[in-house]
């Protein structure tokens, strides 16, 4: 499986998905704060398989570190994929940052 990989410094740019790869986006995160990155909506070209955590210093659980959101394609087309950090509890007049690229998703 190849892995198309993107982080916070590609927010706004166009990425080339093969339906034979997934996409991984790889986020700074600081979880004892209580802000999570959340994907705004679901999409009918990609769907999310995983989202996990690994903090930074192994010593201290759920401290700064990095969200990472696992996405393969369902279909050939384009899509925004939009990710909003936030506290769910509180709703969206907390975001402090939003992550957006446009996906484009091609045939093999």
């Amino acid at each position: 499986m190849n892995f198309i990989d993107v982080y916070e410094n590609d927010y706004g740019n166009v990425i080339v998905l093969p339906m034979d790869s997934m996409l991984r986006v790889v986020l700074e995160e600081k979880q004892l704060t209580g802000y999570r990155w959340q994907v705004k909506d679901k999409s009918s070209s990609l769907e999310m398989v995983s989202h996990k955590f690994y903090a930074k210093n192994d010593q201290v659980k759920r401290a700064a570190g990095v969200a990472i959101f696992y996405f393969k394609p369902i279909n050939p087309g384009r899509c925004t994929l939009v990710l909003k950090l936030r506290r769910s509890w509180e709703g969206d007049k907390t975001i402090v940052r939003r992550f957006r690229i446009a996906v484009v998703i091609i045939s093999d």
